[in-house]
């Protein structure tokens, strides 16, 4: 049976997620939306903004988006919800997700990651290489988790957050959403909306990180 798989962006970061999801031996014909790839694709490259073209085509859906574009990947993401199109998450053989965790359609799932008991991915979450996710969390939509993060039991996370390789978020504290954490950061306390911080002990920035 040929799998009929369609990724949005084919940046780097979209060729690790077309590589992740495709690590083992698959019968699939791929389309790819980016507008800026000069990679000839056996002329299956179309425009970026075209993929809604496609929708009753039976494409499952990959939104190769990552920390630059947290915004635009939950648009994408929604959009393809709305229009009852399959989103697919890609989740990696090499790690351990609990019985009892939930994960979201378009979450993409590195290697050597930990999802603990009753956590909550919500849709399109990204879980870089070895992170932890411990119990009773929940990752707000469109959250990029950086390499080696390790997030404490009941933390609530708000959607497009990044949080920075190496950080460490204790236990019950809520971050909000649109928030940026730099790397190696320690979140001992609640931080709001859009704040940036960084640092161990943590300090809140006046300005924004850019990623």
């Amino acid at each position: 049976m040929i799998e009929k798989q369609a990724y949005i962006g084919y940046g780097s970061f979209g060729k690790q997620v077309h590589s992740l999801r495709n690590s083992e031996e698959r019968n699939s014909e791929d389309i790819f939306f980016d507008d800026f790839c000069n990679e000839k694709k056996n002329g299956k490259m179309f425009p970026f903004n075209s993929y809604l073209d496609f929708k009753n085509e039976n494409y499952e859906y990959y939104v190769c988006l990552g920390y630059h574009h947290l915004e635009l990947r939950k648009k994408i993401i929604g959009e393809l919800l709305e229009n009852h199109c399959k989103v697919g998450s890609v989740i990696h053989p090499y790690g351990f997700i609990h019985d009892t965790a939930k994960v979201s359609q378009g979450c993409i799932i590195f290697p050597n990651h930990n999802i603990d008991l009753n956590v909550v991915l919500n849709h399109g979450v990204i879980v870089h290489n070895s992170v932890t996710v411990s119990h009773d969390s929940v990752i707000g939509a469109c959250s990029f988790l950086s390499p080696g993060c390790l997030i404490c039991g009941n933390t609530h996370i708000g959607e497009k957050t990044f949080i920075g390789a190496g950080s460490i978020v204790r236990d019950g504290v809520e971050i909000g959403s649109g928030v940026k954490i730099g790397i190696g950061t320690v979140v001992t306390n609640d931080i709001q909306n859009g704040k940036s911080v960084i640092g161990n002990p943590m300090k809140i920035l006046r300005h924004e990180i850019h990623l």
